[in-house]
Parts: structure tokens; C-alpha cells; sequence
């Protein structure tokens, strides 16, 4: 994320250094004409422009980058106050560009632009207090313009750092999600492939105990027929022992009769 938020920052700190160059354009030829300064300014600028539009494409490290690019285009604004032999609005140009520091949202690249424009500021005073002051340089003024620039550059890059700060963590807590949302997923997965397989097994199961039963029902049936069978047997067993009984009682009249003609005949 922080990779994206640099490169667009390096899309608008391009448009804004073409905006400004043209812009400073115009106003050095109001003021000056097409005098030598005002030819000279329009070249730093373009070529400033170019500069930067070339190292917006190049491969190097994003925050090294905008590092670059910034000091490049505050480098610009004070050559501009130089070749104009000393103009004050320069230096507050020079603020603008800080502005486009903190579009990075890094606080190296605005420490380094506000160490580097600063030391840059202090060099050009000491050849010339005009470069940073105007046409009536005071030390105090300058001074005061130079802590003024120091103390916003340390606000910024510590605000930024805390907001550096509070992305990193809302990035880690989002990973951190992201990993429980993707550990539930995998847990939802691995429960409905068990949900799956306890459905196959529990119709596997059940094919099983339907079988079983059809079994037992055979079995059934084939009981009932057996105990039909022995009733069956058992009342054919005791129509035969009533039938022998009769036949029994009928040999025993018999023997009787043929005992008592036996007597008669004697």
C-alpha cells in the first residue's frame, strides 16, 4: 500500500512541477520581459520538470525517488531566486514544495528535503543574503524565514511519523485478519468436507442397517413359516396319537369280545 501511495505521489509532484514551472514562466516574463533571467529561469524549470518526469519512471527505490525529486524541485526554486539576482517569493515557493514532501507520507523523504534545502539556504545566504531576503536582506529576517522552515519540517516529519506509525499497525492488524479470516476459512472448509464425510457415512450406514433389517424380516418370515410348520406337525402328531389311542381302545373291545366268545365256545 505504502508502495502505491509513493508512486502516486511522484504522479502528482510531476504534474505540479510542470503547473509551477509554467506558471513561474509567466510571471518571470511580467516582470522581467523575455530579459536573461527570465530565459534562464525558463530553462531551470524546464529542465527541472524533465528531470523529474525522467526519475518518475526510473527504477530506483520509491523513497529514494521522491527524495530526489523533491530536492530537485527546491533546488529549482532557489536557482530561480538566483538568476533573478534575489527573489524573496522563491523562498516561499520553497514551502509549497515541502507540501509535496509530506504527499509521501515518509518522514526520511521530508527530513532529508527540509535538511538538505536548508544547508542549501544557508550557502546561498552567506555568498549573498539577497538569494533568500530580497533586495534588502536583513539577518534576523533571514534567520527567522530559515527556523520558521526548520521547525515546520520537524512538525511535519513528526506528524508523519505518527502517521506512519498508525499505518503499520492498522496494515499488521489487517493481516492479522487477514490470516483469521483465511484459518476460519480453512476451518469451514475442513468441517464441511467432515459434514461430507459423516453424510456419506452415515448413508453408508444406513444402506447397511436397511439391509440388516430386510435380513431379519427374511428371517422373520422364514420363522413364522417354520412355527407354522411345527404347529402343524404337532397337531398332525396328536390327530395320529388320538387316531392310535382309538385304534388302541378298539383292539382292547376286540380282545374283549374275542375273549368272551372264547368262553362261550368252551
Amino acid at each position: 500500500m505504502q508502495q502505491e501511495n509513493m508512486r502516486s505521489a511522484h504522479k502528482i509532484t510531476v504534474y505540479a512541477a510542470w503547473i509551477c514551472s509554467v506558471i513561474l514562466s509567466l510571471l518571470s516574463v511580467r516582470e522581467y520581459g523575455m530579459a536573461t533571467e527570465t530565459i534562464s529561469t525558463m530553462c531551470v524549470l524546464v529542465a527541472t520538470s524533465l528531470v523529474v518526469s525522467v526519475l518518475r519512471i526510473t527504477k530506483l527505490n520509491e523513497a529514494v525517488k521522491g527524495g530526489i525529486i523533491v530536492c530537485c524541485i527546491g533546488t529549482a526554486t532557489l536557482l530561480t531566486s538566483i538568476l533573478q539576482g534575489g527573489n524573496p517569493r522563491c523562498f516561499i515557493a520553497s514551502f509549497f514544495v515541502l507540501g509535496l514532501a509530506t504527499l509521501y507520507f515518509n518522514s526520511k523523504i521530508i527530513i532529508s528535503y527540509g535538511a538538505f534545502y536548508t544547508v542549501a539556504c544557508v550557502v546561498a545566504a552567506l555568498i549573498n543574503p539577497v538569494y533568500i531576503d530580497g533586495a534588502e536582506p536583513q539577518t534576523a529576517s533571514i534567520l527567522i524565514k530559515l527556523v520558521i522552515y526548520i521547525a515546520l519540517t520537524v512538525v511535519l516529519s513528526f506528524a508523519t511519523g505518527k502517521g506512519e506509525k498508525m499505518l503499520r499497525m492498522s496494515e499488521e492488524h489487517s493481516a492479522e485478519m487477514a490470516a483469521v479470516a483465511h484459518q476460519r476459512l480453512e476451518i469451514s472448509q475442513n468441517l464441511n468436507c467432515s459434514i461430507d464425510a459423516s453424510q456419506e457415512a452415515m448413508e453408508a450406514l444406513t444402506k447397511e442397517v436397511s439391509a440388516v433389517f430386510s435380513e431379519a424380516q427374511e428371517m422373520a418370515f422364514y420363522s413364522h413359516d417354520s412355527l407354522t410348520a411345527a404347529n402343524s406337525l404337532r397337531q398332525s402328531t396328536q390327530q395320529v396319537g388320538e387316531q392310535m389311542e382309538h385304534s388302541s381302545r378298539q383292539m382292547d373291545m376286540l380282545v374283549a369280545s374275542f375273549r368272551e366268545m372264547s368262553g362261550n365256545a368252551q
